[in-house]
Order: C-alpha cells, then sequence, then structure tokens
C-alpha cells in the first residue's frame, strides 16, 4: 500500500500531465501542416500517428529548407521525450531505496528465449526523473513554437507576408523552435536578451 505522498507517484503524475501537453502541441503541428481542409476534422488521436504524418507532410511543405530542418529537429527530439514518457508511463517501478531517491525501473522484453532474462533493468534517481520531466516541457514549448511558425510560414495561413516578431527581426517562434532559449517563458527571455544594449 503507498502512502499519501508517495514521491515516485507524485513524479510519474508529473510526467503524465506534462505528457498530455506534448501530444497536444504535437497535434496543433499536425493541424497547421494539413492547413484549412476537412482532414483537419478527423486528427488520428495518436502522438505516435501524429509525428508520422507530420515528418511526411514536412518533406512537401512550402518552407524554406532551413525551417524544414529545425521541424524535423523538433518532432525528433518530442519523439525521444516521448518514449521516455512512455517508460515512465508503462514500466514496472521497484522502490528499492528507503530514502525514496532511487528506483529500479525494469522493462518487460519481448521476443524473449527460454533462457533469456525477460525484463530490463535500470536504476534511476529522482533527478533523474525530473529530468525527464524539463525535458517534456522543452519539448511543449518548441512544439507550441514550431505550430506558430508553420502558422506564419505557410502559404495556406498567410494572410500577408509574416512579420519579424524581435527587434533585430530574428523570428522568435523559429529561434525557440530550434532550442534556443527553450524552456519556461523561453520567448519573454529572448525577446528580452536582444532588447539588452551592448555592453562595452
Amino acid at each position: 500500500m503507498e502512502y499519501p505522498g508517495n514521491p515516485l507517484s507524485l513524479l510519474i503524475g508529473k510526467i503524465v500531465r506534462h505528457g498530455a501537453e506534448v501530444e497536444r502541441s504535437m497535434r496543433q503541428v499536425w493541424l497547421y501542416l494539413v492547413g484549412p481542409s476537412l482532414a483537419s476534422r478527423v486528427p488520428p488521436g495518436a502522438f505516435a500517428i501524429y509525428a508520422t504524418q507530420c515528418q511526411a507532410m514536412l518533406k512537401h511543405a512550402e518552407i524554406s529548407d532551413e525551417s524544414r530542418q529545425i521541424a524535423n529537429d523538433v518532432i525528433f527530439y518530442a519523439k525521444a521525450v516521448w518514449d521516455e514518457r512512455n517508460r515512465a508511463v508503462h514500466d514496472i517501478w521497484i522502490e528499492e531505496d528507503a530514502a525514496d531517491t532511487e528506483f529500479v525501473r525494469q522493462r518487460l522484453r519481448k521476443n524473449v528465449g527460454v533462457d533469456e532474462e525477460a525484463a530490463e533493468e535500470s536504476t534511476l534517481s529522482v533527478s533523474d526523473i525530473e529530468a525527464t520531466i524539463r525535458q517534456l516541457h522543452v519539448a511543449v514549448e518548441r512544439l507550441q513554437n514550431l505550430a506558430w511558425a508553420l502558422r506564419d510560414e505557410l502559404p495556406s495561413w498567410q494572410k500577408g507576408p509574416p512579420k519579424p516578431f524581435l527587434a533585430d527581426g530574428t523570428d522568435g517562434y523559429w529561434a525557440i523552435a530550434s532550442g534556443e532559449n527553450a524552456g519556461p517563458f523561453g520567448y519573454m527571455k529572448l525577446r528580452a536578451s536582444l532588447a539588452e544594449p551592448d555592453k562595452p
């Protein structure tokens, strides 16, 4: 019986919450790539399908090669973090540390032989799990900024020439999608950094 406030359960709960935001953000990228069409009314509803279809649509999207590379990098990053999310949610967790600072995670393996171990084990610290939570948050911000950048660059959404968002003419959405300043309040940090006067 787990006692209330079990740290592992709380950490996994955070991973689930952030994971839901990652999937929603990937869906937003998918919607902008699909464009204002009937297809947008029938989203596939699963992260893996969103990611695969986004990668396929990016090959033919009317965006610059530099933007296409950034978009593919964002989706690759999100997929890697999503794999960690799946492991946290679906693997078997064993708490062997009385201080609740380290946890053993078992992953059931497929197609194992009769004399082979059926599970792979790894030991994770609280810091390891917290790192996954931070990576999920970064994935959300990068995907959201990618969606906004696609909205402004794809011809199917444009209502005029795209406008720069930052004082120096840099497109802030693409900058954060690329990983620059990604994280909590990344867009505001980027704007503030570009507004700072040059130091002598």
